[in-house]
C-alpha cells in the first residue's frame, strides 16, 4: 500500500476492487482494514498477530550479484546497504499507525513489529546485514538468515506475552 522504493520506485502497481475496478491505493487500504477486522471480529475465539512492515532495502543489489566470483573480484558498494533509521521509521509510520489504529478495539489480535529486530532502536542507520551476514536477498525480501533472526524474535515475542500456552 505505499509507494515503491528504490529501483521499483517506477513500478505501477494498480489496486482493484471485487468486482475488478481498478480503485485507489486508499481505497484498498481501506477495504483491506475492513476485512482485517471483519476477520478477526469472525474469529474472536482465535489469538491473530499481525506483522508490521519489515524495512526496506532500497536500490540494493541482489543478493546473487553480489557473491564474490573470479569475474567479480570486489562486489558493489550496493550490496550493503545503510538507510537512515528515523528516515526508515517515518516511512512505515503512516501505514503501521493505521494497522495498529484499525485493530486496537480488537481484543483477539496482538501487533508484532519486527523493525525492532531488524533495525534495533538506538541505531542512527538500518544496515542490510550485520557486519557478517546478510539480512536482505533484495530489496524488499529477507534472506533465510534475516528471516530465522525475525523467526527468534516472533518465538521471543509469543512466549514473553502470554500468546503461548
Amino acid at each position: 500500500f505505499e509507494a515503491p522504493l528504490g529501483t521499483r520506485k517506477n513500478q505501477i502497481t494498480t489496486h482493484y476492487d471485487a468486482t475488478g475496478q481498478a480503485i485507489s491505493v486508499e481505497n484498498s487500504l481501506n477495504i483491506w482494514l475492513e476485512k482485517l477486522k471483519s476477520f478477526a471480529t469472525s474469529n474472536r475465539n482465535s489469538r491473530i498477530i499481525i506483522f508490521l512492515s519489515t524495512p526496506e532495502m532500497p536500490n540494493i543489489y541482489s543478493e546473487v550479484l553480489c557473491r564474490q566470483e573470479w569475474f567479480r573480484p570486489h562486489p558493489s558498494d550496493q550490496c550493503h546497504i545503510r538507510i537512515d533509521r528515523a528516515e526508515m521509521v517515518t516511512t512505515l509510520a503512516k501505514m503501521n499507525a493505521r494497522i495498529v489504529q484499525a485493530v486496537a478495539a480488537l481484543p483477539n489480535v496482538s501487533i508484532f513489529d519486527p523493525m525492532v529486530t531488524l533495525c534495533p532502536e538506538g541505531q542512527d542507520v538500518c544496515r542490510s546485514d550485520d557486519g557478517n551476514t546478510r539480512l536482505y536477498s533484495d530489496e524488499d525480501h529477507l534472506t533465510k538468515a534475516g528471516s530465522e533472526r525475525v523467526a527468534e524474535a516472533f518465538s521471543d515475542y509469543v512466549e514473553r506475552t502470554g500468546l503461548v500456552p
